[in-house]
């Protein structure tokens, strides 16, 4: 999936990134162990020039996210997926974490 992602094919981006999505919503609990190594290809192919790639990053991302299953980081899921659309927003994206109290272990 990593490579399909990166692949020189825009339709092989996405239909990686839906490959990811539809993995994500049937084994969660897989997904949520690999998320260091999901995070970066994702967060690349968020980059991608075309929409439609961009799109379903977006939807892997979220869908890859919410594997992880933690209430305190849910609210912030959109934020921190259009942060990694739109770097200039880290700083507010920081900001509204550390404004965060985390009580989920």
């Amino acid at each position: 999936l990593f490579e399909g992602m990166l692949a020189q094919k825009w339709q092989t981006n996405e239909g990686a990134c839906r490959m990811l999505q539809a993995l994500a919503e049937r084994c969660p609990s897989q997904v949520a162990v690999c998320m260091p190594e999901i995070v970066p290809k994702v967060t690349e192919a968020l980059g991608n020039a075309r929409q439609g790639v961009k799109d379903a990053a977006a939807a892997a991302m979220t869908a890859c996210m919410q594997c992880v299953n933690n209430k305190d980081l849910e609210q912030f899921i959109p934020m921190l997926i259009d942060t990694m659309q739109n770097p200039i927003k880290v700083p507010d994206c920081v900001h509204k974490l550390a404004a965060t109290t985390f009580v989920q272990a």
